[in-house]
């Protein structure tokens, strides 16, 4: 069996999507969150694949059932993102998966198409990741003959280093990884529109919680200004 844990963290204004809420504002980079975790939830439901809610703080789990409905919920429990990483693979693991997938909660376009073949790709290799244009990762998966905790640990965590220590962590191991084609995450304003580009050149379909913060907000690629970046 093979299944996708989707990261979710807590809303909070000051706290959410925080490069986001720079560019635009806290509240509206919280809107904004909120509807990318339900665009993706409504995208694996209809994946045919198993999957679970890692969600941080741990002690929210109530409201995180509240807000998400009836989900399979598994805290996130370390004291920082490669820690609470390798504790939900090695969880799930224990839970009888052959393979899981850590799926990140801001690419509201993500393709089902993208995540099955994923899942597909741990048949056959020991990891999966799809890269982010900036240097990280969006999806990483593992099966459990071929676990390799290192892959999150001393890893520069938003820097542009970490899909490239990553991977030679695991290639290190002699796992066998598959790399899948590149997916954006959404962190500023700048992203947003480039959101919209790719969904007039039909190259996704933004889900209908997205569009609606696009459209509420009066953000399409003619409207959305990126805010002047100061010169240092």
């Amino acid at each position: 069996m093979i299944g996708v844990g989707l990261m979710v963290k807590w809303l909070q204004a000051q706290a959410t999507k925080s490069r986001l809420a720079a560019s635009t504002n806290p509240m509206v980079a919280t809107r904004f969150y909120r509807a990318f975790v339900e665009d993706e939830l409504e995208m694996l439901q209809g994946s045919g694949l198993p999957f679970e809610i890692w969600f941080w703080p741990r002690e929210h789990q109530a409201m995180f059932a509240e807000w998400l409905g009836p989900c399979a919920f598994v805290p996130q429990i370390g004291s920082d993102l490669g820690d609470r990483l390798c504790h939900g693979f090695r969880s799930a693991f224990q839970r009888g998966y052959q393979g899981m997938m850590a799926l990140a909660s801001d690419c509201p376009d993500f393709p089902v198409s993208l995540v099955r073949h994923a899942a597909q790709g741990l048949r056959t290799h020991d990891a999966v990741i799809v890269p982010a244009p900036d240097g990280g990762y969006n999806l990483i998966g593992f099966r459990e003959v071929g676990f390799v905790p290192e892959a999150f640990t001393e890893i520069p965590w938003s820097t542009a280093e970490v899909m490239t220590r990553t991977r030679a962590q695991i290639r290190e191991k002699g796992r066998t990884l598959l790399v899948l084609p590149s997916w954006p995450d959404i962190d500023t304003d700048l992203d947003l529109a480039e959101l919209w580009r790719r969904s007039k050149r039909k190259r996704s379909s933004i889900r209908s919680r997205t569009a609606a913060q696009l459209v509420t907000l009066s953000i399409r690629q003619e409207e959305i200004k990126p805010q002047k970046r100061r010169r240092s």
